[in-house]
C-alpha cells in the first residue's frame, strides 16, 4: 500500500474515493522527498504510479528547492512536463497537464528558505 503526501482526484474520477479511502488510481500524485524516502519517492513510487496509471506525479525536493512534474505518455512512461527551480536563474513557474490553467509559483512555495528566514 502506497499513500502519497498529497493526492488529487477529479469529479470525472470521483467513483474511487470511499469511505475508507481511495479504491482506484487519483489523477495526480504529490510526494515530496526527504533524505529517508528520496530513493523510495523518486525511483519505486514513480514505476508504482505508472503501473497504476497516475497520470500526473510531482516530486517536491524541498532541501533543493525543486518541483518537477511528470506526465503519463500513451505507453504508460512518465515524461517531464513541467520542471522549477527556486535559484537565480531557474525556472520558477510551473504548469500542470491534469489541472488545466494551474501555475504555481515556486516563490510561494519556497518563499521562506529563499528570503532566508
Amino acid at each position: 500500500m502506497v499513500q502519497p503526501d498529497i493526492l488529487f482526484v477529479s469529479r470525472k474520477n470521483k467513483g474511487v474515493i470511499r469511505k475508507k479511502g481511495v479504491f482506484g488510481p487519483p489523477d495526480l500524485v504529490v510526494e515530496i522527498v526527504s533524505p529517508s524516502t528520496q530513493y523510495r519517492d523518486v525511483y519505486e513510487k514513480r514505476d508504482l504510479y505508472a503501473r497504476f496509471k497516475v497520470k500526473e506525479y510531482w516530486i517536491v525536493n524541498p532541501y533543493m528547492k525543486y518541483i518537477e512534474v511528470l506526465s503519463l505518455d500513451e505507453k504508460g512512461v512518465y515524461m517531464l512536463f513541467s520542471e522549477g527551480y527556486m535559484d537565480e536563474g531557474g525556472n520558477r513557474i510551473i504548469t500542470s497537464m491534469v489541472l488545466k490553467d494551474f501555475t504555481l509559483d515556486l516563490g510561494e512555495i519556497f518563499k521562506e528558505d529563499f528570503e532566508g528566514k
